[in-house]
């Protein structure tokens, strides 16, 4: 008699349909099948997947509720997902004391923390920032103009880019903030502003919404700084985004490594498994999320949500697909954040190429 499978929420909030989208949710289904193979858990898991878009483009509110159907209906063990960093914030309190479901996100925070909060970030900006920082200072350069955006996330980038300055030694020469979805005009008469400070370099931070806008007003105003740079907007370099050509000469932060012996390995069986290219970050999240989630299935005892959270505060060590060699994922009672290594690195486009340029310990060692 085959057994029933456990249930994973997959919870999409942010860039629903989006092919590297779907891969994430496909190389988590990767590697459960694994795992289920490998005798790691002794059933194969069903991945329940709703979407629902967060904020900045929907609403937490929306989020929250379709979260609370999950959690009374769905009959899932944990939720995978919950991307959006707003989303995180409004949610997690509710999550620790009410919904008590472990949920595993990826979101860029360090403000998702508590019992059944876990993460796995596609960077943190609190991270992002002294790497840029450090990247700049690395370069040459002694001042530098910022601008970013005045999201929940993007305040928050904006806050840790400047401590970081400071730490460095950095003169921000000039720091302007724009809205999420403001016009071209108000777009190019910011960036006028950072280019009359004088700096050959230039940093962009927040949720990324406004990135091409302003790429195009860099055209238009025919400024082209020495550096340019920006955090993880960059993964909008990868083609199902936005492509490299809206980057071309821009530095950035990724968590692709081509080095990364355990994310060739997922692409490999991924592209045998369901016939497209997995070798990208989206990919890698999704499999490092998913291998997780089986490790605590495999050793949780009893199977409960109780007893899945308690289990993922023993996962150690786990080599990661994301980021570079030697990032793994290791979590403990009061440690909920994963990677633990270099867990992004600084990329760039150079003639529509995307190349490695190095890792943050690199550069951070040299502040």
């Amino acid at each position: 008699m085959l057994r029933a499978p456990y249930r994973i929420s997959i919870y999409h909030n942010w860039a629903i349909q989006l092919q590297l989208l779907l891969d994430w949710e496909d190389a988590a289904r990767l590697a459960f099948e694994e795992a289920f193979e490998a005798g790691i858990i002794d059933r194969p898991v069903e991945l329940v997947s709703r979407e629902v878009w967060g904020a900045p483009n929907g609403s937490a509110l929306e989020v929250g509720a379709a979260m609370r159907d999950i959690v009374a209906n769905d009959r899932v063990h944990a939720m995978i997902g919950l991307a959006m960093t707003e989303d995180c914030a409004v949610l997690r309190q509710e999550i620790n004391e009410k919904m008590k479901i472990p949920v595993l996100t990826f979101a860029a925070t360090t403000g998702f923390d508590g019992e059944y909060c876990f993460s796995a970030p596609c960077g943190t900006f609190m991270d992002e920032a002294p790497v840029i920082a450090a990247f700049i200072k690395s370069q040459g350069f002694e001042r530098f103009a910022m601008i970013h955006d005045t999201s929940f996330q993007g305040e928050e980038y904006g806050e840790a880019l400047r401590a970081s300055a400071r730490h460095a030694n950095l003169e921000i020469a000039c720091c302007e903030s724009i809205n999420s979805v403001a016009p071209e005009a108000e777009v190019i008469e910011k960036l006028q502003l950072a280019k009359a400070a004088g700096v050959e370099a230039f940093a962009y931070v927040g949720v990324g919404m406004q990135f091409k806008q302003l790429a195009a007003a860099f055209r238009k105003l025919d400024w082209n700084p020495k550096l340019r740079m920006t955090g993880l907007t960059f993964c909008g370099a990868n083609p199902g985004f936005d492509g490299p050509t809206q980057y071309e000469g821009w530095y950035g932060l990724d968590q692709y490594h081509e080095g990364n012996e355990t994310l060739m390995k997922m692409a490999v069986a991924f592209q045998k498994r369901f016939g497209r290219d997995g070798s990208h970050m989206w990919a890698a999240h999704g499999y490092d999320e998913g291998r997780v989630m089986a490790l605590a299935l495999g050793n949780a005892s009893p199977p409960s949500r109780a007893g899945i959270r308690a289990a993922m505060e023993k996962i150690r060590m786990l080599p990661a697909a994301v980021g570079c060699p030697g990032n793994h994922i290791s979590y403990g009672p009061y440690d909920h954040r994963g990677y633990k290594g270099d867990y992004f690195t600084i990329r760039r486009i150079n003639e529509g190429r995307n190349e490695l340029v190095g890792v943050p310990s690199q550069f951070l060692a040299s502040l």
